[in-house]
């Protein structure tokens, strides 16, 4: 009965922040799937046997995209073209399958994600662009044989090929892959017809499944779908189909993109995805002579911006929320696709040594220091939107650090959705981020894959950027429900774009159990430890990691396996051991506490604190400079 009672409560804490229509959306989906669409006969009534070959018969092609953004984007990593004809080899998430003579479109030893990525055909695109340079009859045979055997094995709606998502992602990449084989399909009549039919039958499907259930990604996902088919097809219901896709992506568009260009997920992974679908689906409207609006443009003007804002020195996004490499096309790849796409940002980049830029709306507060190569990004913003917030992690007030154009700390990354839930829990919990945790409970209260019941709310955010230093700080309630009521500040400077001062300070009262986690890259390896300070080793260069304030117990891991810790995922499917510094105590509070992390520049750089009524001043000898830095409840600043 307890149990009962907890489970009722945290779908409370979690349903209540939904919307009604996600609700009701829901409800009519779940109605759908287990009615419905079990039902052969209403399917076949509703869909298959009301598609006319008047309907899908006449096409028209459009540019989505230059040639060479194509080039640019499309990848030869998801399919194997070197194996022999009967032999079909996939690559998703760093893992790799092989189907002889026919394709398993459901293989028992794969991950969800995995099977969806199966699914969405981006390598039909890949196939295209391959043909594009090539012309080899070869890719068109892969190509159809593939798509013969999709139709053939997964029936109407009865697979979750039928999803509205991969749904959506396989009809762009069909009319995408259409446009490269159009000269040799209109010799092959009979796969054609096959082809056009599908496509035309999946619209329809799709048209009645939008996912505003989630109103997330996936809506936009959905409309641009919609709307590439009502270009494709040339009748009247194509042309509804444009227009209701039209109509979803600009409403989305202002509903999900901040006005700093960020996407309200807050993951640069999924923000890059949704960029790439708008300038496609503008190029494309373009391309038919269709009017945008000049407001869409700037938006998307300041989402390239944004993704741009949130790179490290080595080119590729920071992983914030659920954000991987691998996933897209290389960013640097995409930027420059943006560029062909009528999107430049090359003489708007700041020429300043030290550029400060904050992601004000989304939480995202950037440091890029140029002279010293490094980067850091300060996370002070939510979880996601309060109605949807499944890709968000417990990373409040945690970051990443840049310098020699190497990552030095680093968020754990994400390794995949559905592949053990104590993994999901792990790479979602405060522990795999570079925060504070208090008496080992959760910032915000994830649960499952995607769910999030309670959640951590930041105060606003303040800032001072000067000759010698940019400082942050923010704060959040996610422990007010503890007893005392527990809140949690933290301050953070970037000094001379040399080094790193982390200040804490938790308030409160009563006893509690805080610590405070720093994942370094797996490249470092500790090589000293001391009651004062630490040092990491990499392979070209050195840090220590010097605590001060209250009496700290140190303590590293490294790949722990069994209490899950010391893990870094930078890609969907790879998982490295890294060395984690844990700062913990058990204190009455309230308490303060930080750290500085210095690069070893020759001479190893020394640490000392002093302690007084208003926090802490640190005296840093550095590459022989000295430095003062003064570190309080308000702020930090230089001596």
């Amino acid at each position: 009965m307890i149990n009962l009672l907890k489970k009722t409560n945290l779908y409370f804490r979690t349903i209540i922040h939904l919307r009604p229509i996600q609700i009701y959306f829901f409800l009519r989906i779940l109605f759908r799937k287990k009615i419905l669409y079990r039902s052969r006969a209403f399917l076949n009534f509703r869909y298959d046997k009301k598609v006319k070959d008047d309907d899908y018969n006449n096409v028209s092609l459009f540019n989505f995209g230059p040639t060479e953004v194509h080039y640019l984007l499309g990848r030869t990593d998801r399919f194997n073209l070197d194996k022999p004809e009967n032999i079909y080899a996939f690559t998703f998430l760093n893992k790799s399958i092989e189907f002889r003579n026919c394709i398993s479109w459901h293989p028992p030893e794969t991950t969800f994600l995995w099977r969806y990525n199966l699914h969405y055909f981006d390598y039909a695109y890949d196939l295209g662009v391959a043909y594009l340079s090539s012309k080899r009859g070869r890719i068109y045979s892969r190509f159809k044989a593939i798509v013969l055997d999709w139709i053939k094995n997964n029936p109407l709606g009865k697979t979750i090929g039928w999803d509205p998502y991969p749904t959506s992602l396989r009809i762009v990449n069909w009319i995408k892959a259409f446009h490269f084989f159009a000269k040799v399909l209109e010799e092959d009549q009979e796969f054609r017809r096959a082809l056009l039919r599908s496509l035309y039958t999946q619209t329809i499907f799709l048209k009645d499944n939008i996912e505003y259930h989630l109103l997330n990604n996936h809506v936009i996902e959905n409309a641009k779908a919609l709307l590439m088919a009502g270009l494709f097809f040339n009748n009247r219901v194509a042309q509804t189909w444009r227009k209701k896709g039209e109509k979803i992506l600009w409403k989305e568009l202002k509903r999900q993109v901040a006005d700093d260009g960020g996407h309200f997920e807050l993951s640069p992974m999924y923000h890059t995805a949704v960029m790439l679908s708008y300038l496609e689906a503008v190029t494309a409207l373009r391309s038919r002579n269709f009017s945008v609006p000049g407001w869409v443009n700037h938006s998307i003007k300041r989402m390239v911006k944004y993704l741009s804002g949130l790179c490290h020195p080595d080119g590729e996004i920071a992983f914030l929320n659920d954000s991987a490499l691998g996933m897209t096309s290389p960013t640097q790849n995409v930027l420059e696709a943006s560029r062909l796409y009528g999107y430049d940002l090359r003489e708007e980049q700041s020429r300043n040594s030290v550029q400060f830029t904050p992601f004000s709306k989304t939480g995202y507060y950037v440091v890029n220091d140029n002279g010293h190569q490094s980067f850091f990004v300060f996370d002070c913003g939510m979880l996601g939107p309060n109605f949807q917030p499944g890709h968000g992690h417990c990373d409040t007030l945690s970051y990443e650090w840049s310098y020699g154009g190497e990552r030095v700390v680093v968020d754990s990354g994400v390794d995949d959705y559905y592949r053990q839930d104590k993994w999901r829990s792990y790479y979602r919990s405060t522990r795999a981020h570079n925060t504070i945790m208090i008496d080992g409970k959760e910032q915000s209260e994830i649960w499952g894959n995607f769910r999030v019941g309670k959640r951590a709310y930041v105060f606003p955010v303040r800032w001072v950027k000067n000759n010698h230093l940019v400082f942050i700080q923010g704060e959040h309630d996610g422990y007010r429900n503890l007893p005392g009521r527990v809140g949690h500040k933290r301050s953070a400077a970037l000094v001379d774009g040399l080094f790193l001062v982390i200040f804490d300070e938790i308030m409160g009262s009563g006893r509690h159990l805080v610590e405070s986690f720093v994942h370094f890259h797996p490249q470092f390896i500790m090589t000293q430890k001391t009651e004062a300070k630490i040092r990491l080793c990499g392979a070209k260069a050195k840090f220590t990691i010097f605590p001060f304030g209250a009496d700290i117990s140190i303590r590293t891991c490294r790949g722990e396996k069994d209490d899950l810790q010391g893990w870094y995922a930078p890609e969907f499917g790879k998982r490295f051991a890294c060395t984690v510094v844990s700062l913990s105590m058990t204190k009455d509070l309230p308490l303060r506490f930080g750290y500085c992390i210095l690069p070893d520049l020759g001479d190893q750089g020394e640490v000392a604190s002093q302690r007084s009524d208003r926090g802490y001043t640190l005296i840093v000898q550095l590459d022989k400079k000295k430095y003062i830095v003064k570190c309080s409840s308000s702020t930090i600043r230089m001596g």
